[in-house]
């Protein structure tokens, strides 16, 4: 149990600090997120990610390193798991 305590210490000393969110002004803590990467008109979700989110708007923030990654993986052709999303399409004008 020492270890597993001992693990988790020296994560939460690596997590980044962040800044007041740029949109509302809110708390931005680090957290572990899901991302929605498009790219070349298709969609890869990633699992996991490090991110700092605005604890009042929800805003997202990655560090350069982190997106590169995000761009990586995207790219690659490594995929743990596939699922089907359906689609649908609002029809309905909504301006007149």
């Amino acid at each position: 149990m020492d270890k597993i305590s001992n693990q988790k210490k020296k994560e939460v000393s690596k997590l980044k600090r962040y800044d007041d969110c740029s949109f509302c002004g809110g708390k931005v803590l680090p957290q572990r997120v899901k991302v929605d990467y498009w790219w070349k008109g298709d969609l890869t979700i990633i699992e996991n990610v490090p991110a700092g989110v605005c604890q009042q708007c929800g805003e997202e923030y990655y560090d350069g390193p982190i997106a590169e990654e995000m761009e990586h993986l995207v790219k690659s052709k490594e995929v743990i798991r596939t699922i089907s999303i359906p689609v649908k399409e609002y029809k309905e004008a909504v301006f007149s």
